[in-house]
């Protein structure tokens, strides 16, 4: 993450997306869909590494307690913050 935030124009979302690519098993894209239905509000905190840090932990625990993988559990949340989306938060 640290290396490919050192990168011009990667910041920590584009490096999560990228290490989502390459090591799905391992890694999920921080993104506002999914922070929307996690009840996170938007802000320039999802910018910090420490940050994701704790994002992933926090997903990974979700993925294992709800005993799927990262990606899906990615794509639920990004298709309920499409669908309930707008104030509204998941858990």
């Amino acid at each position: 993450m640290d290396t490919l935030c050192r990168l011009k124009g990667v910041g920590i979302p584009v490096a999560s997306a990228i290490l989502t690519m390459v090591y799905p098993e391992k890694y999920t894209i921080i993104d506002f869909r999914a922070l929307e239905a996690l009840g996170i509000k938007r802000g320039d905190s999802e910018e910090t590494l420490y940050y994701y840090v704790e994002y992933l932990e926090t997903c990974r625990r979700i993925a294992n307690d709800c005993k799927v993988d990262l990606r899906t559990l990615d794509r639920a949340l990004w298709q309920w913050s499409k669908e309930h989306g707008g104030g509204r938060q998941l858990c």
